[in-house]
């Protein structure tokens, strides 16, 4: 029999202090050597994403995704959180980096 994934969630997070992130991290190694600066730059995209998911969505669970190739990064975070405004989304908030930071740092990689 296999437990309850919410009571096993809320458990892990009673004991550890935290919330339980279900995550999978796939990046090439050619690109890791060859352009560690880029795989820097979408591992913070994808660490600003959490926090966010975590200190404004109030998450309870997470699942949080990348995979980096040669030709393309995918970056993937979903939460049970309470959602974003679409104001917000598109143009963040006075005094918070958090949204723009992430838009920023990956304009720059595509110039």
């Amino acid at each position: 029999m296999f437990p309850d994934a919410a009571s096993v969630d809320a458990q892990w997070a009673q004991t550890h202090g935290g919330i339980p992130i279900n995550h999978m991290l796939v990046i090439r190694s050619a690109i890791a050597r060859e352009r560690p600066d880029v795989v820097r730059e979408i591992c913070q995209v994808f660490k600003e994403a959490v926090n966010n998911a975590v200190r404004h969505a109030h998450a309870t669970r997470i699942i949080a995704s990348i995979a980096i190739t040669d030709e393309v990064a995918e970056v993937s975070v979903l939460d049970d959180g309470v959602g974003i405004a679409p104001q917000t989304a598109a143009a963040g908030v006075s005094g918070h980096w958090g949204i723009v930071g992430m838009r920023e740092r990956l304009a720059r990689l595509d110039s």
